[in-house]
């Protein structure tokens, strides 16, 4: 599946942002946290984007799968300018899922390492949500 292109739909219909945007934010290797010239004025509200848009498109994704309502999954976004940023899937009773990573390294080479990302995160939400039909080693 090619989540690249939904995702940057995904991404424009949320935000607004254009494709050149999306390239720069996750698609390219960049000096900071986040791009230079996309830089805010609060850099860790920069950081949650950064984060929170993949996760949101995850979440989405999952829920529709699952028919839940939305905003039954939570995204907890714990942004950090000079060690590891957090993520933090979850509901009212347990945690779904926890990612971590420098945000200067959170983006992908190409389409197949993001489409590998969103399946890796999606299936340890599916094993959570639903335990006897996935297992995750």
């Amino acid at each position: 599946m090619v989540h690249k292109e939904k995702f940057f739909q995904f991404v424009d219909d949320e935000w607004q942002w254009d494709r050149e945007q999306c390239e720069a934010y996750w698609f390219k290797e960049n000096d900071g946290c986040v791009p230079s010239e996309y830089l805010g004025e609060d850099l860790y509200n920069d950081i949650i984007n950064k984060f929170y848009a993949p996760f949101l498109y995850i979440v989405e994704n999952i829920e529709k799968e699952f028919k839940l309502s939305s905003m039954v999954l939570r995204i907890c976004v714990m942004p950090c300018h000079e060690g590891e940023s957090y993520v933090v899937i979850h509901d009212d009773e347990k945690v779904y899922l926890t990612y971590q990573c420098k945000a200067w390294q959170f983006w992908f080479g190409n389409t197949k390492e993001f489409d590998d990302f969103v399946q890796e995160q999606e299936d340890k939400i599916r094993a959570v949500l639903n335990p006897k039909l996935h297992r995750v080693s």
